[in-house]
Order: structure tokens, then sequence, then C-alpha cells
């Protein structure tokens, strides 16, 4: 990529196609937004800029991340007119609705960060433009549709299924009580671990059903406690306040005062809430539709069905990542225990050759999506040497990471005033 220094004029940040201009209204927003996605990840804070993403300084990161973007904004809008494409009256309606709502919520902020509506309009056109130049090529007409087979076989080869029941750990401050109830719940674990054993993967929805009803058991049995301790806390309370009006008397005429009897059934709990004990199939995002026609069961409800050839190297270094890491390490159909720091699990890997072919069937457009990426990422990146980027060094110099987020940082605590 050419560079240029010393024209001056800042109002556009690179130049491609001989002369076509990219506004720095691109080049600020794309960086607004890595940015915007930066805070997501790692949180918000007035040592913002001095992180690092991946080894590389935080100013350093989001200038980079910028220019990729506004480099890949020329390249593929470039594609779109070579190839004749257009957009339908409906996505035409979507992107004057979607810059509308944005620009309503966000003009003060975005003038204050030199992007404009004729910007964001850019920007929100090239995320459809980006669709229909990959719909060209790997859409339901494409040049290169891949084939049902050809889908199948990826995710058998990309995809891990399991079922899991998950046991949190305890956090008492103190250690000993610490350990002593995590060693009840690894008891639990095992215990339940040992049903698993002797089920194969579709059986294992009958172990987390048990679980679940030994679960909502415990539950109620701890609330029920919990209510009749907070029942004989009320009535001793009671009690003193009734002996605190009487006149004292003397020792020989204290008649014997019963405590109240406890509740029969009932026993006592401590005043701590019971540590949350779940299982994953109830709370994980799945990748497979949650309900089925006519309000039938869905079979797979206590399923994870994940990409784990696309998961990064930061997500596998998650304890998310690291779960599924060990599940594809797994016998099929095998029960097995897992430990991580924050909870005990019991998990079982299933045969995704089973349902490969139906979920492909039923989710083909997310699935090529996900197959196709990285090719399609490796054509725009032709796709940007062939246009002869040259970038505005002066822009570039101008419109630092520092000042972007300095003018959030402020406009934000003027909010707070």
């Amino acid at each position: 990529m050419l560079t240029a220094a010393g024209c001056g004029d800042t109002t556009y940040v690179m130049t491609y196609n001989n002369g076509v201009k990219i506004n720095a209204g691109v080049y600020l927003y794309s960086m607004f937004i890595e940015m915007s996605n930066q805070f997501y990840y790692s949180g918000y804070a007035q040592d913002f800029m001095d992180r690092e993403v991946d080894g590389q300084p935080m100013s350093d990161y989001l200038v980079d991340q910028a220019k990729k973007s506004a480099r890949e904004f020329a390249a593929v809008k470039a594609q779109f007119e070579k190839l004749g494409l257009s957009l339908s009256e409906q996505e035409e309606d979507e992107i004057r609705s979607n810059v509308k709502l944005t620009w309503d919520s966000n003009s003060e902020l975005f003038e204050l960060e030199g992007i404009s509506k004729e910007s964001l309009e850019l920007m929100t056109r090239a995320d459809y433009e980006r669709q229909a130049v990959f719909n060209y090529y790997y859409g339901d007409e494409g040049i290169e549709r891949p084939s049902d087979d050809e889908l199948v076989s990826y995710m058998n080869d990309a995809y891990v299924r399991y079922k899991s029941i998950r046991i949190s750990k305890a956090y008492d401050s103190d250690e000993s009580a610490r350990e002593e109830r995590n060693k009840e719940y690894q008891a639990l674990r095992d215990e339940f671990l040992e049903k698993a054993k002797k089920v194969d993967f579709a059986g294992f929805d009958d172990i987390i059903a048990e679980f679940d009803e030994y679960e909502a058991q415990k539950a109620a049995e701890d609330a029920a406690a919990e209510e009749a301790a907070q029942q004989e806390a009320a009535l001793e309370s009671a009690a003193d306040t009734e002996d605190s009006r009487e006149p004292v008397a003397d020792e020989d005429s204290v008649a014997e005062v019963k405590a109240p009897e406890e509740p029969e059934g009932e026993e006592e709990t401590s005043e701590e809430p019971a540590d949350e004990v779940t299982t994953d199939g109830e709370d994980a995002v799945l990748l497979t539709d949650a309900d089925t026609d006519g309000g039938e069961p869905d079979p797979y409800a206590n399923e994870i069905l994940r990409n784990y050839a696309n998961i990064t190297a930061t997500g596998l270094e998650s304890e998310a990542g690291k779960l599924m890491t060990a599940v594809m390490g797994l016998e099929v159909g095998k029960a097995e225990a897992y430990e991580d720091d924050s909870a005990y699990y019991i998990i079982i890997k299933g045969d995704v050759s089973e349902r490969s072919a139906e979920y492909a069937a039923e989710n083909r457009e997310s699935l090529v999506s996900e197959m196709k990426d990285k090719e399609f990422q490796a054509k725009i990146d032709e796709w940007v040497k062939e246009i002869g980027v040259v970038e505005n060094t002066d822009a570039v110099r101008r419109y630092t990471a520092k000042k972007v987020f300095d003018i959030q940082n402020d406009y934000y605590e003027s909010l707070s005033k």
C-alpha cells in the first residue's frame, strides 16, 4: 500500500482506483466501532488506552483495525460495482431506517468525533454490499455455491456436540467452609456421574431430568427451612419485646418459658443462600431452534452444538473453550468428569454426524457463512491489492485513537454532570 504525505487535505484518509477518496468519517467510524467492541470485551476505564490487545498497544491496534476496515470498505464497494450488483428496495428501506435510528441516538457524539450522517450511511450500506458480494459467490444461486454434501462434511469435521451437568463451586470467604462445601458438591457430581456412565448420549437426558428434579427439591427444602428459621426468629424477637415490657420480677417468681417449637418436618438452615446448581442445557445459547411446531418438546434442548473450528485462540483459553476442548477429546457416548475454577461438570460427547444433515438443511445460510468466511476474506485481501490503495498519512496522523477516546470520555463525563 502506497502513502501520500504533505497534501494538507485531511477530509479523506485513503484513495483507491487512481483517486477515488475514502472520507475520514468512514475511517473514524470504523475506529469508533472497534473501540466500542473493546469496551465490551475488556471494560471501559480511564486506563483503556494503556491496555494491549494480543500484545499490541491499544492505540496501534485500533489504528490498524480502522485502516483494515477502510481498505476492505473500498475493495468490496469496487467489487460490488464491478459485478454490477444492486440492492433490493427492501434493503434500501432497511438502510434508511437503520441510519435514522443510529443517527437519532448518537448524532451529537458522532459529530464531535467527525463522523457525518453521510459516513454512517456509507458504512451501513457497506454491510449490505458485502453480503451481496458474498451471496454472488456462495449464496443459493452463487457461482461457487457449496453442495449439501460439502456442508455436511464441513460440519462433521468442524463441530462439537455435547451435553453437560454443571455444579457451581462454593465461594465462601472462610476457606475451611468453602472446602467442605466443595467436597459435598464434588461428591454430588460423582454420584450422578456413576449414573451417567450407565447411559448413552440420548439417555443422558434422563440423568439431566433427575438432576433437575433433585435441584428443584433441594431448593424447595432450603426455602422452607429458611422460612421456618425466619418465623422462629420473629417469634423469639416478639417474646423478647414482650419480656422487656414486664417489670423485673423476684427470682422466685420467674416462671419457666418454653421456646417455641420448630414446625414439624422443618429443619434449620444457614441464612446464606444455597449455591447455584445448574445444567448447561438450561441456559446455554444453542445453535439450534429451541422450539418445534405444535409445541412439541425440543429433542435437542439439552444439547450444545458449536463450531469448534471457528473458536478464536482467545476463545479457546476461556472456560467455555477449555470445556469444549475437553469434550473434543472424549469418546462418543461415554460420560466423564470435568472441573474448572468455577464448577464441577459431567460431560458427554455426541456424534455430530447424527444431526449434521438435518442441521445443514435448516441452517444453510449461517452454515455457509461459517464455512466460507475465511475463503471470502482471502478474496477481499486480493481485491485490496488490485485497487491500489494510497494512504493519506496527514489524515492518519490527525485522527489518532487517543483523540477518538478522549472525545468519547469527555462526552460521557459531561452527561453525568
